[in-house]
């Protein structure tokens, strides 16, 4: 039986690894960290499995982890600006515009989201129909907290 055990490991050596190993063909699984991709991933409890993906078949929904001001940022497309050619992308949990980054930029997709309790994962398909079922519970909920200003903002 292999151990497991979690490491911290800064953010440049952890990325630029995760770089490498896309760019040699082979997929990667680790835990997010982060709250702008919730009810979907976790903070600290949730792990994803990123594959390499060619830009052309980005769609839509995917979920893609990308390169953006310095940072690696891992959220939905939500659009494309066909006149720059650039991918529009946001997390489940923030309002606004959000991001947006060139297909160069786009390191890779998730393929997989593990749902992790009490020390067991459970694979969970990133573009579910109960997902988007949920996401929109979520939305209305968070709006409806800020709407009767019981909050300014979530997370």
């Amino acid at each position: 039986m292999e151990s497991t055990s979690k490491r911290v490991v800064p953010n440049n050596i952890f990325f630029a690894w995760v770089e490498e190993e896309i760019a040699s063909g082979r997929s990667v699984r680790f835990t997010v960290n982060g709250f702008s991709m919730m009810p979907l991933l976790r903070n600290g409890k949730d792990e994803v499995k990123l594959e390499p993906c060619n830009p052309q078949s980005i769609v839509k929904g995917d979920i893609l982890l990308f390169r953006y001001k310095g940072m690696h940022v891992l959220h939905r497309v939500t659009s494309f600006d066909k006149p720059t050619g650039r991918i529009v992308l946001r997390g489940d949990n923030v309002f606004g515009r959000g991001e947006d980054c060139l297909p160069s930029d786009v390191v890779g997709r998730v393929a997989e989201i593990y749902r992790c309790n009490n020390g067991t994962a459970k694979a969970k398909a990133p573009k579910s129909a109960i997902y988007s079922v949920e996401l929109l519970v979520w939305r209305i909920l968070r709006w409806g907290m800020i709407a009767a200003g019981k909050v300014k903002r979530l997370f």
